[in-house]
């Protein structure tokens, strides 16, 4: 009956519920416009750029909102993008462009494998690009693209950069000119970055890429710890509407697995004056301000940023930093040419010896068989005058001679007064190495002495790693193995070396063992016959003189 009662007297006086309930409309509609216009982090999720469990909407459909290629799995529990194989590439692209103004991904990834510390490879990207499924070998994606990429990047190329530990994050912002260059880890082009353990976590690990009124903030959740930390913040950053969002990873000699669990995409609700409302964002080239904070730039309606004069302490600052390059370049200038200066004077190698005009200096090397030997020589006279020795004349000339252990001549060759002479040896053991003048032009110099510097160089020392990477295009990883494999090889030589020296040393002393034992026997038998021969002498002495 109560309840009776409450519904007749609203029905009996409707024009005061109707107005009641109207009231209560309007207000939760004006808090809710409220609420959108004045939380600048009001976040709505956009499905048709989410990528969430099952992942019904992926596929080669037409109607299908994602979409991948390579070696990209697609399960009910993740999107694997490259299993924990060598050289496999994977992406999943979005199909819808993107046309808003201010968004935040969210992207749950794992990245696993059996590799252990520092081998494992190469890592995910996250894009927002005008072009998708393009292949290409910056992280399974092309090069020179166009919009935002963010790199988890999970194996070191730059081995010479230890000022960053991996796995590190970066992000890039390119028009189409720009290339990512792996040799040094995208550090030419990356807006910023942070290192972050990702990699075998049995907890949740997240990326979070927000970017609104011009500013890329980027943050990550890989310590269990429910909370984002920051990695990137930066201002200035263009980015026109219309690009597509994706994800890619590849691997090399080294692998993982690279797996998406979700990309939830959310729109945030921020306010824009009218003249950004009025200009046309498609149009927009991708662009980063990187002298200015997005506060101090005002958009004009090309899309661009309109340069600010410059003021009275800019001025000064540019004025002092050009002095102190000027002053920087003399100094540099100066050490280059007093550098210079004493290398004309004197010249550093491994060593240096005096001969005279007729005579010969010859050095012994110990030498594996089939290895490279290269010297290198250079000469000087002595200049009373400036009683120093200053560079040879070119007319003066060197006579390289080398010979094996069984004294055959594998080299015999005349040389300027500055050379490099090559050989292989292929008999183990002491190599001679004897260099001479064969001109007589510097005893023109009354009591001249010639200077000669001499660097041997045995094995894989030998060898000249920077141009051969040149030449055959090879990696920094390429370059290291190569190496490790000739230095192991070398060792193996040395080891071989070193048993044919053992070997010899054991048949010398087995020899000289023998020749011991038989002069011994020698030496006793001559000893009892010198014997037996002095007891006859004496004997027929003894008769002669009839005393016996």
């Amino acid at each position: 009956m109560a309840r009776d009662r409450q519904l007749s007297s609203l029905f009996s006086y409707p024009h005061q519920g109707v107005c009641k309930i109207f009231l209560l409309l309007c207000l939760l509609q004006f808090s809710s416009v409220c609420s959108d216009i004045t939380d600048g982090n009001a976040e709505h999720l956009k499905r048709e750029h989410s990528l969430i469990k099952p992942y019904q909407g992926v596929g080669t459909s037409a109607s299908s909102q994602w979409d991948f290629w390579g070696s990209t799995l697609v399960t009910s529990q993740y999107v694997r993008l490259t299993p924990d194989e060598r050289s496999r590439q994977g992406s999943i692209w979005n199909t819808v462009p993107c046309y808003l103004k201010d968004w935040e991904m969210h992207v749950q990834f794992k990245v696993h494998g059996s590799g252990k510390k520092n081998l494992h490879g190469d890592g995910i990207a996250i894009w927002y690009t005008k072009e998708r499924l393009h292949p290409g070998p910056v992280f399974g994606n092309q090069d020179h693209f166009v919009g935002l990429a963010v790199f988890m990047d999970t194996f070191r190329n730059d081995l010479h950069g230890m000022d960053r530990s991996f796995p590190y994050i970066s992000a890039m912002v390119s028009n189409g000119s720009l290339s990512y260059d792996h040799g040094n880890d995208g550090r030419n082009t990356e807006l910023g970055g942070c290192s972050a353990e990702i990699r075998n976590k049995d907890h949740d690990t997240y990326l979070a890429i927000r970017y609104s009124k011009g500013r890329l903030t980027i943050m990550v959740d890989v310590d269990d710890k429910n909370e984002w930390k920051e990695c990137i913040d930066i201002g200035g950053v263009r980015l026109p509407t219309g690009y597509y969002f994706g994800a890619s990873a590849a691997t090399g000699d080294l692998s993982d697995n690279h797996d998406i669990i979700s990309m939830k995409m959310y729109q945030l609700m921020v306010e824009h004056t009218p003249e950004e409302d009025s200009q046309d964002w498609t149009k927009i080239e991708p662009s980063v301000s990187l002298l200015k904070s997005p506060k101090d730039n005002v958009d004009d309606p090309t899309g661009n940023f309109r340069s600010t004069p410059l003021t009275g302490w800019k001025v000064f600052l540019l004025l002092l930093c050009a002095l102190l390059g000027i002053v920087v370049c003399a100094v540099v200038g100066a050490v280059v040419f007093q550098k210079r200066q004493e290398r004309n004077r004197s010249l550093v190698s491994a060593l240096y010896f005096h001969i005279g005009e007729t005579e010969k200096k010859c050095f012994i090397e110990e030498i594996p068989d089939e290895t490279m030997i290269i010297g290198n020589y250079r000469t000087q006279l002595y200049d009373k005058q400036s009683e120093s020795y200053l560079p040879a004349t070119p007319g003066l000339g060197m006579f390289v001679e080398v010979k094996d252990p069984d004294e055959k001549v594998i080299l015999s060759r005349q040389y300027g007064s500055e050379g490099r002479f090559t050989f292989t040896s292929h008999t183990p053991g002491e190599h001679q190495i004897c260099l001479h003048s064969n001109s007589s032009k510097f005893s023109l110099f009354a009591g001249g002495m010639l200077r000669v510097h001499l660097d041997i160089q045995v094995g894989e020392h030998a060898n000249n790693y920077a141009e051969i990477a040149a030449k055959d295009k090879l990696t920094e990883l390429q370059l290291r193995v190569r190496q490790l494999v000739e230095q192991v090889d070398q060792i193996q030589k040395e080891q071989n070396y070193q048993r044919y020296r053992e070997e010899r040393f054991r048949q010398t002393s087995e020899s000289t063992n023998q020749r011991v034992l038989w002069w011994s026997i020698v030496q006793t038998l001559i000893l009892v016959a010198i014997g037996f021969w002095q007891m006859r002498h004496l004997k027929s002495f003894f008769e002669a003189k009839k005393l016996v």
